[in-house]
């Protein structure tokens, strides 16, 4: 019988590709992941890659969760996540507020064990990880190309790495954007490097008037490309309305304009474009009051904010009966994460499906944990008959990753360190845009580095 034998977590970090600019700050130069590593007594070793929470080793290694894990058959799988159910949040009485991300440390820990698990019960019976949750419908994950206004760090006394040559992805990914000529250059370099047909710009950051004018520049240059523009739930419900006015026919869908099932519900009667969320329906007990609101969704169901793949297909198949659309949400992450996704992705019904969230082109390759990344290409991931996962562990780099992490003087992410020198004096509010009070400043620098 296959049994677990060990189940640790790794804290890691690995370099971002710049100050990535969103509502609550900049992005700091490394971003934390945990991977769980699970091992059998076969010899084989399961994988999984979660946020980088503080606590979240902790955890996994803790007595109550290794005891509901550790020695038992793998084949338990389902029973082992119900039982994680609560322990830690991780059910339906965690609430997630405002924040533009998830810090339930319960449904990480279901997502993480379930896939580290799940890894290791597909190798055994020699099929993809996918095939344990349900059919494949595609071969690949399409995914969209998400970019972001970059700060420049120049003055702030923070180093990120700098930018790799004087063109395409790897330059753009690390070099300063704050213009719309140069966000609309960004955007072809990250369009030609996905091969994405669709592409999103995480707003929030500037003026409405000025993200608007990025949206049609962006139109003008990629006429066949699908846009929308997420700016984390700043605006207030006049602002999305207006907004949209200015972006119809410009824009596929908009995502969390505003904060709230019911704000949502007022700006989608005033203008019917459809609404993509991670914000307001985030939870299986905010389905309920969104279809009593009447709202038309796409749901972003993170595998790993929501406790897993499985948790994510009852997200899709509620969606597929609401008459909803099914997408995912992403923070920063390396291969593991991206496969994982790329996993839910190919089992997603094409009725209700779109283009998948990724950060993953802002990873930098040489410091990835596995020696077979995944690959985007043609605008997806695709997902082989390789039984688990089918990634192969770096040891070394896994190690060097952990080692970068617990060196970080930030053993959480904190978004607002880099605007504080930036900007001294700024203080982040989830209702207002980023540079709110700081555009003037801006124009008046003539030359962006």
């Amino acid at each position: 019988m296959q049994t677990i034998t060990e189940l640790k977590a790794w804290r890691v970090a690995a370099p971002d590709g710049c100050a990535l600019a969103n509502r609550d700050g900049g992005h700091e130069p490394y971003f934390r992941r945990t991977v769980v590593v699970a091992k059998d007594n076969q010899n084989r070793i399961g994988l999984a890659e979660i946020p980088g929470i503080q606590g979240m080793d902790d955890l996994i290694q803790s007595p109550r969760v290794q005891a509901a894990v550790v020695g038992r058959p793998a084949i338990q799988l389902r029973s082992i996540v119900d039982e994680l159910d609560g322990l830690v949040g991780g059910d339906e009485s965690s609430d997630r507020g405002d924040k533009t991300w998830d810090a339930d440390l319960g449904r990480h820990l279901k997502s993480g064990v379930e896939v580290s698990v799940g890894d290791l019960l597909a190798q055994r019976e020699a099929v993809p990880l996918a095939d344990l949750f349900g059919k494949r419908r595609r071969a690949a994950c399409p995914v969209n190309a998400y970019g972001f206004w970059h700060f420049d760090p120049a003055g702030t006394g923070i180093e990120y790495l700098p930018p790799e040559g004087t063109k395409g992805w790897n330059y753009w990914r690390a070099a300063p954007a704050m213009t719309v000529p140069r966000l609309v250059e960004l955007f072809g370099a990250l369009l030609a490097f996905t091969g994405a047909k669709s592409l999103k710009l995480k707003g929030g950051v500037f003026d409405p008037q000025t993200e608007i004018q990025a949206m049609l520049a962006l139109k003008e240059a990629y006429p066949g490309i699908r846009l929308t523009l997420d700016p984390n739930g700043c605006w207030d419900v006049a602002t999305s309305v207006w907004v949209l006015n200015e972006l119809k026919g410009v824009i596929d869908y908009i995502e969390d304009p505003t904060w709230g099932i019911e704000n949502l519900a007022s700006v989608q009667k005033a203008v019917p474009t459809r609404i993509a969320t991670n914000m307001a329906v985030t939870r299986f007990k905010h389905v309920k009051p969104a279809l009593q609101a009447g709202l038309d969704l796409i749901v972003l169901a993170d595998p790993q904010f929501w406790g897993g793949i499985a948790a994510a297909l009852e997200v899709a198949r509620l969606c597929g009966a609401s008459g909803w659309g099914l997408g995912c949400h992403s923070n920063n992450h390396q291969g593991i994460a991206m496969m994982t996704t790329a996993t839910l992705g190919v089992l997603v019904d094409d009725s209700i499906l779109y283009d998948f969230d990724t950060h993953y082109p802002y990873s930098r390759p040489q410091h990835e944990v596995v020696d077979n990344p995944p690959l985007i290409h043609g605008g997806a991931v695709e997902v082989s008959d390789v039984p688990g996962l089918g990634l192969r562990l770096n040891w070394d780099r896994l190690a060097a990753a952990h080692k970068l992490a617990l060196s970080l003087p930030n053993q959480s992410r904190n978004d607002a360190t880099f605007m504080e020198k930036k900007y001294p004096g700024w203080k982040a509010n989830p209702r207002q845009w980023a540079l709110k009070g700081y555009e003037e400043r801006l124009r008046s620098v003539s030359v962006q580095r």
